[in-house]
């Protein structure tokens, strides 16, 4: 039996308001292209259900929210609203890991590039100390 709500039929609806709330600053051309970038990060979760492709598209939204909160709360907000946004800003940052664990124990796997081969573990360098100078207080036998 196949699926009556193929993924690819669901991507437009699930991720229209998302995309567009995301690309929704500057012109048209710059709109475009964070819908384009915007879809290519939340697809790159390959979610495979409706599910995935929700929690994969507000943790990108999230994501965007967080970077606007962070840079207005260092660029020039007044010092209580500034504390409040990192309240916020916090809470945000929880509930995009909280995504992110869903996610995971979802089973989704990302699209990954191939990893870097690891590299050898360093060894750790003998680093030769300083010699400490000793201070001493001069007395008032040395000062005369």
């Amino acid at each position: 039996m196949s699926n009556p709500f193929p993924l690819a039929k669901l991507i437009t609806p699930a991720l229209d308001g998302i995309v567009r709330a995301v690309s929704g600053r500057g012109n048209q051309t710059e709109g475009l292209a964070k819908a384009d970038a915007a879809m290519n990060l939340i697809l790159a979760f390959q979610p495979r259900d409706v599910i995935e492709m929700t929690l994969a598209g507000q943790t990108v939204l999230f994501n965007e929210l967080l970077a606007d909160g962070a840079h207005d709360a260092l660029r020039g907000t007044v010092d209580g609203a500034k504390q409040r946004s990192h309240a916020i800003l916090v809470s945000m940052g929880r509930l995009v890991q909280g995504h992110l664990d869903r996610l995971e124990r979802r089973g989704n796997q990302p699209y990954r590039t191939a990893a870097a081969a690891p590299r050898e573990a360093a060894r750790p360098v003998a680093v030769k100390r300083p010699e400490t100078v000793q201070c001493r207080r001069r007395s008032a036998a040395d000062a005369a």
